[in-house]
């Protein structure tokens, strides 16, 4: 389906399937609706373009006012494939060809042709508007344009990025710089994905807010395919990915798990760290790049290490004005580790086994907690979420008693979580309270818990 110059259309129950390399595109549209649509991709499920050329009216191309409300988006990911599949393409020689030159060596796309980014744009996008969908069997998911509103949707078993925050011009062999800005994502699921927030673009983003989320990843992706016995293929996901200047960053009112975050498995030994489970804070640029502020509340992480000698430490915290930071509670499950200091510290060598080392030092934490959250049910060990598994907090546990955030946030989260917001949201983590669930997908029926 390839819509351009298009205004004021709504498409409802409907499926459109294998359309190539895009099964939907739109260029140059506004006020698009899409309700109850099945998209199952060829490749690329949803693409927006926008190309540099002006228009008569000496205007550039633009997308606005999209919306995909109640969609069922598959990318087809069939379970044989490998994310090394679509990373590592391959050379070969057509087998008619004797003695081949180089001109005649061809690349095999396969891969590509596979399965590929779900939701992505170019430049020029604008009050894109996606939830209540199921979004799963793909490479990544990207959040792209100005005032983007990403929320209530399950994203599952992506290979690479579930949360990509730009566009994917590199991917189409461009260098544009695509703009991210205002960007609210909140009341989502994440499972089973390689990294669930990436900020990889080359530029630095406007502000992206991200609060209310289930980030569950403990459940493995197919990574490396095995080349000799006994290769283990499966990459356990991190929270956060980065290649250089982010922009800002808010992260509040999370609840984010992880598995031997960033590892890979060999000969039944966990390898390949990252040097903590969780690294909002980890890198920052130097020689006056503009980073942009972070600040995370009330977050709840849990870094589960439970292969013996390879346990690291919960999270980074940031070593100066890059925060603030407050508010969040850690646990680490696992082997004991008397060793291992509890946080890494951007650019600073010393452990911090205690936050309130940490805060002595630094400031930050003053109201963080390291302890047991002490959810519903939780499976410490195996790894894979269970059915019965409920990460809702039992009442009474005093590191579970949400702080107060900067007035900015406040007015976001209002907004975002109307009446519940203003009544509730006196817990860390992403539930209002011991009675809430995500109702998330299509007409909110995957329920966590269940």
């Amino acid at each position: 389906m390839f819509l351009q110059n298009c205004n004021h259309i709504r498409f409802s129950d409907l499926e459109i399937r294998f359309g190539g390399e895009d099964t939907i595109r739109i260029r140059n549209c506004s006020d698009i609706e899409f309700d109850h649509v099945d998209i199952r991709a060829g490749s690329r499920a949803i693409r927006l373009e926008a190309d540099d050329q002006l228009l008569p009216d000496g205007s550039e191309e633009h997308n606005s006012d999209i919306v995909f409300q109640h969609c069922e988006i598959d990318g087809g990911t069939p379970t044989w494939f490998f994310r090394s599949d679509r990373k590592d393409e391959y050379r070969y020689v057509p087998a008619d060809i004797a003695n081949a030159t180089v001109d005649q060596v061809q690349t095999n796309h396969l891969g590509h042709a596979t399965t590929s980014v779900l939701i992505s744009s170019r430049r020029n996008a604008s009050n894109i508007q996606i939830h209540h969908c199921k979004i799963f069997n793909g490479h990544d998911v990207c959040i792209f344009g100005e005032h983007v509103r990403f929320h209530h949707n399950w994203v599952h078993n992506i290979n690479d990025d579930a949360l990509y925050m730009g566009a994917d011009a590199l991917d189409m062999g461009s260098d544009e710089t695509v703009t991210t800005d205002d960007a609210w994502i909140y009341r989502n699921v994440i499972t089973q994905c390689l990294s669930a927030l990436s900020f990889a673009a080359k530029d630095p983003l406007g502000h992206v807010r991200i609060f209310r989320n289930l980030i569950d990843l403990r459940q493995p992706t197919l990574g490396i395919r095995p080349r000799h016995d006994g290769d283990n293929p499966m990459r356990q996901g991190q929270l956060f990915k980065s290649n250089g200047p982010e922009g800002p960053i808010d992260l509040w009112h999370n609840t984010c798990l992880t598995l031997n975050a960033g590892a890979k498995v060999v000969d039944g030994e966990a390898v390949g760290h990252n040097d903590a489970g969780f690294s909002h804070y980890a890198h920052f640029p130097e020689d006056g790049q503009i980073t942009g502020k972070r600040r995370a509340f009330n977050n709840i992480f849990v870094a589960a290490y439970p292969v013996e000698g390879v346990t690291k430490a919960i999270a980074f915290l940031p070593a100066g004005p890059e925060g603030p930071t407050d508010g969040n509670t850690y646990h680490r499950v696992g082997p004991p580790a008397p060793m291992v200091p509890a946080f890494d510290v951007t650019g600073d060598g010393t452990p911090y086994f205690t936050l309130a080392t940490y805060h002595n030092e630094y400031g930050w934490e003053g109201q963080g907690w390291l302890a047991d959250p002490t959810f519903v049910s939780y499976d410490t060990w195996a790894g894979y979420p269970f059915p019965d598994d409920d990460l809702r907090l039992r009442d009474g546990n005093v590191a579970t008693v949400a702080i107060g955030m900067d007035d900015d946030i406040d007015s976001v989260a209002r907004q975002a979580g109307g009446i519940l917001a203003v009544i509730f949201g006196r817990e860390r983590g992403c539930y209002w309270g011991s009675w809430d669930r995500l109702h998330v997908g299509v007409d909110g029926k995957d329920v966590f818990p269940a």
